[in-house]
């Protein structure tokens, strides 16, 4: 079994629900959940303008290697009706994989860790809530110390109990 992050986001619709939906499906599949963070609101950022992003991050337990455990959440977001019409774009929803295991490497379709993970304060902030002590197998750091360096002032704040 490998200790997997995910990161999900959603700025669509009832985002909440969106984000609820593909955890259901996350955890009907091959993928135990034993953490969750809280809810933020992200301001986005290196993207066309759009509505903040409500964000979570997952730490998981799975079997599957990472590049079929990646094209596993793609159905997800497929199902979720996820459209890539533009690069960046407002979604319903997405789902990365930050990291799986120690594992690094660099495809065409994955980057593991995941090229955001340490410079982005949407990541980097529920990341802490459940895995402060994650440690980046490239940089060498935790995800706390990561957090305490990074230089993304975007702003990311707990999500209110209602979604809004």
């Amino acid at each position: 079994m490998a200790t997997v992050g995910l990161f999900l986001g959603s700025n669509l619709y009832n985002r909440r629900s969106y984000i609820s939906s593909a955890l259901k499906l996350i955890g009907n599949g091959p993928i135990t959940v034993t953490k969750l963070s809280p809810l933020y609101e992200t301001e986005p950022i290196d993207c066309p303008p759009q509505p903040w992003f409500l964000n979570q991050v997952a730490i998981a337990e799975t079997r599957l290697d990472p590049p079929m455990l990646l094209e596993f959440l793609l159905a997800i977001e497929t199902r979720l009706g996820r459209l890539r019409r533009l690069e960046r774009g407002a979604r319903t929803i997405d789902i990365d994989l930050l990291f799986a295991g120690g594992a690094a490497c660099r495809t065409a379709k994955l980057t593991l860790p995941h090229r955001a993970i340490a410079s982005r304060r949407c990541v980097l902030v529920p990341l802490c809530d459940v895995a402060p002590s994650w440690n980046h197998p490239l940089i060498g750091s935790a995800a706390a110390e990561l957090l305490a360096a990074c230089r993304d002032r975007s702003r990311v704040v707990r999500a209110p109990a209602q979604d809004q």
